[in-house]
C-alpha cells in the first residue's frame, strides 16, 4: 500500500506546517481518500498527486477538521478536467456517515461556475457498520466508535475503518472514544498498521491502553496528532515503543509511506 499524507494534525487552530486530517492510498493510478481536512486537494496536487484520479472518499465523521476540504477536492477534480489537465475517474463514490453534510457541500458547489455540472458522476453513500465497499483494489469495512454522542435508535455517526488490499490489513481509527471501540476487531485480525489518532489521547496513554487491551499491531502510526506528538515526536516514538514493543511512525504532512 502506498500512502500519501496531506494533513496529520488534530482539529486545532491554524498551526504552521500542520493541516487537518487527510490521506490517500494509491493503487493502480487511483487515489482513495480517507477524510478530507483543509487543503487536502491543494497539498496533494502540489506534491505531484493527480487529484483527478480520485476514485473514492471515505469520511470517518463529519466534524470540520475531517470534511473541511471535501468541497475543494471535488471542485479541483472538475477544474482539472475542464482545463484538460487530467481526465477524471468517470465515477467518484463518497462514503460519509451523515448525508446532510454531503448535501450541504453540494449546495455550495452548485453555486459556483456552471451549477457544478461535471463530466463525471458523484455518488454519495451513508456509512453503516459492515462492508463499505469492495472493488478491484481494496475492501473497506466500517466499525462505529463512541467519539460522537449516540442515542438508542439513532444512526452511528463516527467510524473506524479496516482497509484490506495488497495482502495487507490497516485499521484507521478516525477519532474514537476509547480503545475498546475497536480492540476486538484488532484482536480478530492480524493488523499490519494501526493508524491511531492522538488528538484526544496522549501517546503514553494510547500505548498503555492498547497494552492493557491486549492490542499490539505489527506497526503503529500516529495520525491526527495532538500536542505531545507534534511537539516531541521522538519522545512519543520512544515511549510508545518501550511500552508496546512495536514499531512506531509519527506521520507528518506531505509525507509518503509504503507498507
Amino acid at each position: 500500500m502506498k500512502f500519501h499524507m496531506y494533513g496529520t494534525c488534530a482539529g486545532t487552530e491554524p498551526l504552521r506546517g500542520w493541516r487537518h486530517l487527510s490521506f490517500s492510498i494509491e493503487r493502480n493510478g487511483l487515489q482513495y481518500f480517507f477524510d478530507a481536512g483543509e487543503s487536502c486537494a491543494y497539498n496533494a496536487y502540489i506534491n505531484g498527486i493527480d487529484v483527478a484520479k480520485t476514485r473514492r472518499v471515505v469520511i470517518s465523521h463529519t466534524h470540520m477538521d475531517h470534511v473541511g476540504g471535501l468541497a475543494n477536492l471535488l471542485w479541483y477534480v472538475r477544474k482539472l478536467d475542464w482545463h484538460k489537465y487530467s481526465e477524471p475517474c468517470p465515477h467518484i463514490d463518497i462514503h460519509i456517515p451523515n448525508l446532510e453534510t454531503y448535501e450541504g457541500i453540494m449546495k455550495i458547489l452548485k453555486n459556483t461556475e456552471g451549477n457544478f455540472v461535471c463530466n463525471f458522476e458523484i455518488e454519495p453513500h451513508q456509512v453503516y457498520d459492515g462492508l463499505v465497499f469492495e472493488d478491484e483494489n481494496f475492501r473497506v469495512t466500517a466499525y462505529h466508535n463512541t467519539h460522537l454522542p449516540h442515542a438508542e435508535g439513532e444512526d452511528w455517526r463516527s467510524f473506524g475503518y479496516l482497509i484490506e488490499g495488497d495482502g495487507k490489513k490497516v485499521f484507521f481509527t478516525g477519532d474514537y472514544g476509547k480503545v475498546s471501540d475497536f480492540a476486538d476487531i484488532l484482536k480478530e485480525n492480524e493488523i499490519d498498521l494501526l493508524l491511531i489518532e492522538t488528538g484526544h489521547h496522549s501517546s503514553e496513554k494510547t500505548a498503555n491502553t492498547l497494552k492493557e487491551a491486549g492490542v499490539c499491531p505489527k506497526m503503529l502510526g500516529y495520525i491526527h496528532n495532538g500536542e505531545d506528538v507534534r511537539n516531541d515526536p521522538e519522545n512519543a516514538i520512544r515511549v510508545t515503543e518501550q511500552i508496546l514493543g512495536t514499531k512506531v511512525v509519527v506521520f507528518t504532512d506531505n509525507m509518503d509511506f509504503e507498507l
